[in-house]
């Protein structure tokens, strides 16, 4: 049986992680970790404030309202976009992208300490210092600290099956764990307030750093 690494608090002000990059790792795998993490913790920031009481939650749901009323319009009459609901509908995502940068820029990741060795041992911490983004930078946090424990867990029952999963699955099956993982501290509407795009890149990040399976130190 797996045994289950030690669970993350939902919202944490520190966190520490070991990730092998193998010995003397190169400029562009240490760049490509970091980067990672740093759009794991902005997409934990923003869906925090999805999950609460917010300006960011109150204009992704005004974004996703229109989207899906000009969705729903267009299907109906089988025409192309009015020029009066494109319109309302740049409104409503330019005022999505200004709160996003909002929260983003009122919580900065900092990375505490980083021990380039083998394996890379980082301690993430965030720079905000009011309420409520404080808040958030402390759920994004959590949110990492759930993504690198579903990872472990994943590998260790995969290590534990008889028969290994096929190569064409394995990619599909971890980016799924690590997203399962990430979600749960949010919810799921949180979830749907993300833009798409922002969960696609996310899910690229995460199989980015499920590959390289982290741990919690």
């Amino acid at each position: 049986m797996p045994t289950r690494p030690k669970v993350p608090a939902t919202g944490v002000s520190l966190l520490r992680l070991v990730i092998d990059l193998g010995e003397a790792p190169p400029a562009h795998e240490l760049i490509g970790t970091v980067r990672a993490l740093t759009h794991l913790y902005e997409i934990g920031l923003l869906a925090g404030a999805a999950a609460g009481g917010s300006r960011f939650r109150d204009d992704a749901l005004t974004l996703q309202r229109i989207g899906e009323r000009v969705r729903s319009d267009g299907a109906a009459a089988g025409s192309p976009v009015r020029a009066g609901q494109a319109q309302r509908l740049e409104v409503a995502r330019r005022r999505y992208e200004r709160s996003a940068n909002e929260i983003v820029w009122a919580a900065p990741l900092r990375i505490q300490s980083l021990a380039v060795q083998r394996p890379l041992d980082i301690a993430l911490t965030h720079r905000a210092v009011t309420a409520p983004v404080r808040g958030y930078g402390a759920a994004a946090l959590g949110g990492i600290g759930a993504t690198v424990l579903s990872v472990q867990v994943h590998h260790q029952r995969q290590e534990a099956q008889p028969e290994p999963v096929p190569e064409e699955e394995r990619d599909g099956l971890l980016r799924g764990a690590a997203e399962d993982g990430f979600w749960q501290s949010f919810g799921p509407e949180a979830r749907g307030l993300i833009v798409a795009a922002d969960r696609e890149k996310l899910g690229r990040s995460l199989l980015f750093l499920a590959r390289r399976r982290p741990r919690l130190a």
